[in-house]
């Protein structure tokens, strides 16, 4: 009777002890890796959400400068040229305490732009500066060669794609005028050669800047 009792004590006395110290390492490596995975589902979201903005504002940008040289399907410039106007990019783009500077889904209401709108003829290109490296892929994936409705493709207009990778500077388009030259790119139908890879995406930390490039005269 005695022995019972004591083997009963010393049982109440262990549980009493609480956990040891490698139960309580186990337990936070498990909520370190749940947290973890966690972590990196929720960054993988929010990057394919700016993707996805960035992909929608660039046609919306493009329907906008459509409308407004409706009459012509001509920038009326005969040359490379800065356009960018107000109402040509989405609202939510657009830094409302500093006129005439635009951001993009990377670049919330900076002191100086991160896209652009250059024109040459009834040729332009939408350019958003500053990029990450997924976002390129995935803006170039969306707007490739086989996206051009030349080529049976759903983005009315598109002609071509260009990336680069230097380390943006705002207020200073990276592409500029090279993304609609002199020598307008083909457009009946648009080539391979004018569309860049996704492979190209590679400037890392927001190094990455594309313009996509449609031409109105087949919009």
């Amino acid at each position: 009777m005695i022995h019972n009792q004591t083997a009963t004590q010393s049982r109440i006395a262990k549980r009493k002890k609480g956990f040891t110290l490698t139960e309580i390492a186990i337990v936070l490596g498990i909520i370190g890796l749940i947290l973890g995975a966690i972590w990196a589902a929720a960054s993988s979201v929010y990057a394919n959400l700016k993707a996805n903005q960035a992909q929608q504002g660039i046609l919306a940008a493009a329907q906008s400068v459509r409308s407004m040289f409706a009459t012509s399907a001509n920038t009326n410039v005969a040359a490379p040229t800065n356009i960018t106007t107000p109402g040509m990019f989405p609202t939510n783009w657009v830094n409302p305490a500093v006129a005439g500077v635009v951001g993009n889904p990377w670049h919330v209401n900076p002191a100086a732009s991160y896209a652009y709108v250059y024109g040459n003829g009834s040729q332009f290109a939408v350019e958003v500066d500053g990029i990450s490296d997924t976002g390129c892929a995935q803006l170039i994936s969306f707007y490739g060669f086989k996206s051009s409705g030349a080529n049976g493709g759903s983005v009315p207009g598109l002609v071509a794609n260009q990336v680069t990778i230097a380390a943006p500077v705002a207020g200073t388009a990276k592409i500029g005028a090279t993304a609609v030259p002199a020598a307008a790119w083909a457009n009946s139908p648009p080539l391979v050669a004018n569309f860049s890879a996704a492979s190209g995406c590679t400037g890392g930390s927001l190094n990455d800047s594309i313009a996509i490039v449609f031409d109105m005269s087949i919009m």
